[in-house]
């Protein structure tokens, strides 16, 4: 999961309005390939943001933790 897509996702996941989480998935670095702990040391908007408010910091250390997860392994889903 990208940077910017898991903060996108937990965000819906957490019910925080979507204007807020796009303003925060903007301020990560348009980077190839670049994941959220870099982000926020280079990006002091980004850091700020996420210390100011609760919910983002939240967000954040969610998003942090799936990052680069590609979900549930096939052999391990159960047929419909």
């Amino acid at each position: 999961m990208a940077a910017k897509a898991a903060i996108k996702d937990v965000g819906r996941a957490m019910d925080i309005p979507y204007p807020e989480v796009d303003r925060l998935a903007k301020l990560v670095p348009n980077t190839l390939g670049i994941e959220l702990g870099p982000a926020l040391a280079q990006t002091p908007q980004l850091k700020a943001a996420v210390s100011a408010d609760k919910r983002l910091g939240d967000l954040m250390a969610v998003a942090l933790r799936l990052e680069g997860w590609r979900g549930m392994p096939r052999r391990m889903r159960q047929a419909s």
